[in-house]
């Protein structure tokens, strides 16, 4: 259709912005699809999302809906800029997600519209590890009442696939080892009916763990203490675990390769089995004190191995995979990471509203398979603190896949050797230290906390751990910035470098900036000096065009001190 045409029909399908349509010029789509946080596209589509769904129209004009085209397509395609927001927004549906593409015939200009589907139920959309909504024709970050609304919205009631009766199997076909297997965890889960199990029916066993209904078997019964023979009554899902162990280069190690049946009460056994696990030294033999430990621990290997089991996604028929490599293991399952992110369930450290099994679920938490108040994941973390080993990452970049990747070596002495003087340090500041030692980003407020304990130097994008600082041996609490050493720090800093972004000045001094002052008080206190030492003496000058990112130098003509080359 013609552009005039293409531009009537807009108007009648998109009229106005509202909380179900966006229109953005978007001409180069270099950074425009995952660019500035709250002003790219994923940004939108998180909003319009965590709405009701609606469009996103590109390459047309804000306001005037006058189509100007995409001019750069930065190699991107309707069918692989799909992929990328996918990867970019963690629950956001492929269901119903399209990106419809438009072109004038007669000035050959290109629109697209993203037909973004509602999320799904209780699964708010993430854009740059944030949620955002619309009110109206403005984005902003989700607010908590929105939040809420999607959160505990209520649910249809649907049978749970595992609780479905599976007939033609008798009890006495189930696994007898996993039977004692389970009533042995059964009585660690309830020691106060310890004395009891054994005066149970194998039958009134199986109810009080709740893999039966009216005494016949479920498939969670086959899953968790059936044969591998009876796996097959659980088709079309795929029960099987299959474990891997490679090389430096990536390679399979010859006949490490094994595959792990039902009964999946056992799983766990049998993995730890075919995982190497030998002594290893907790730090350097230069560092204080080095001792032996086992390279993987094996409650952490159960933990993680359980959480897979629990929170696969069964209907998409694909196995559970755990593979070794030297210093670390990764384990990964199907399904989406239902709490959306580790530091909400750390923060949390509360029992998980949802299961994407619950039938399942139920039973292992009878079976002491998986935590019964929701600490399990927390408890990876801190064994692995307590072991002064490298936290655990998860990686959520893929919408349908949950990947958590164990390490069984240390990265960086220091950041053990932290660990190993430091342990009244909060989970989270040790999640942010290990985030240094691998190199990735961490939050301007991590990085201040980090600094006042004397534990990282350095500036945006590249901190390092630090021990033995001698700039902390005060305590930030015992030390009040004045006036003359404020003076004197920063001109010096200015002397060597030249300038000085507000950045490089909240690096400087919020350190050392008393801890019972809030962060808003800290910087507070660091402008007021500033304006001081500016429009007081007139020794500074900020030199930026923009009032919101300041750049300061020192004035020219300044008699106090002289300007270094």
């Amino acid at each position: 259709m013609t552009e005039q045409s293409l531009q009537k029909y807009l108007k009648s399908k998109f009229p106005k912005e509202a909380e179900h349509c966006e229109w953005k010029e978007y001409k180069n789509l270099k950074h425009a699809v995952s660019g500035k946080a709250g002003d790219d596209i994923i940004s939108y589509i998180s909003a319009i999302s965590n709405m009701q769904g609606g469009h996103l129209l590109i390459g047309v004009e804000d306001k005037s809906l006058r189509i100007v085209g995409i001019s750069d397509f930065h190699n991107y395609t309707p069918e692989n800029i799909k992929l990328k927001i996918l990867e970019q927004c963690p629950n956001l549906s492929s269901e119903d997600f399209k990106v419809e593409s438009l072109v004038t015939s007669d000035t050959n200009k290109t629109v697209w519209i993203f037909h973004i589907p509602k999320h799904l139920p209780r699964k708010p959309i993430l854009a740059h590890n944030k949620k955002w909504q619309r009110i109206e024709d403005s984005l902003i970050e989700m607010r908590k009442e929105r939040e809420d609304t999607i959160l505990f919205e209520t649910i249809p009631i649907e049978p749970d696939w595992f609780s479905e009766i599976v007939n033609n199997i008798k009890i006495s076909d189930l696994d007898q080892q996993a039977l004692k297997k389970a009533k042995a965890e059964y009585k660690k889960s309830h020691p106060n009916l310890a004395s009891q199990v054994d005066t149970w029916s194998t039958a009134t066993f199986l109810s009080k763990v709740r893999v039966t209904i009216d005494g016949k078997l479920t498939r969670a019964a086959i899953l968790l203490l059936g044969t591998k023979e009876l796996a097959v009554k659980l088709q079309p899902i795929v029960a099987k675990i299959t474990f891997d162990s490679r090389n430096e280069k990536g390679i399979s190690n010859p006949g490490a390769s094994t595959h792990i049946f039902p009964p999946f009460i056992l799983a766990a056994d049998n993995l730890q089995a075919s995982i190497t696990n030998p002594f290893v030294r907790l730090m350097p033999e230069n560092t204080a004190y080095p001792e032996k430990t086992n390279q993987y621990n094996n409650w952490v290997i159960r933990e993680a191995l359980h959480n897979c089991i629990a929170h696969q996604d069964y209907t998409k028929k694909q196995r559970i995979v755990v593979v070794q490599h030297p210093d670390y293991i990764v384990f990964e399952n199907n399904g989406s990471f239902i709490p959306g992110s580790v530091e909400k369930v750390i923060e949390q450290d509360a029992p998980q509203r949802d299961h994407r099994n619950t039938f399942l679920c139920d039973a292992m938490t009878e079976l002491n398979m998986i935590d019964t108040v929701g600490s399990g994941i927390k408890k990876i973390f801190t064994t692995q603190q307590e072991h002064l080993f490298p936290m655990p990452d998860y990686d959520l970049s893929k919408q349908e896949i949950t990947r958590v990747k164990i390490y069984g070596k240390e990265i960086n002495a220091n950041y053990s050797y932290i660990l190993r003087t430091h342990k009244d340090l909060h989970l989270l500041d040790v999640i942010a230290l290990d985030k240094v030692q691998k190199g990735f980003a961490i939050e301007h407020t991590d990085a201040l906390k980090l600094k006042s304990l004397g534990l990282i130097e350095g500036n945006k994008p590249k901190y390092h751990i630090i021990i033995g600082s001698d700039k902390h041996t005060l305590s930030s609490t015992q030390y009040e910035l004045n006036y003359s050493d404020f003076k004197e720090k920063l001109l010096s800093f200015l002397n060597k470098y030249g300038k000085a972004t507000r950045g490089d000045i909240e690096n400087l001094f919020m350190p050392v900036l008393p801890d019972n002052l809030s962060i808003e008080k800290k910087k507070k206190k660091l402008t007021n000096l500033l304006h001081n030492l500016s429009k007081v003496e007139g020794v500074i000058k900020n030199t930026a065009v923009s009032s919101k990112y300041p750049i300061w130098v020192l004035v020219k003509d300044r008699k106090d001190t002289k300007r270094k080359g």
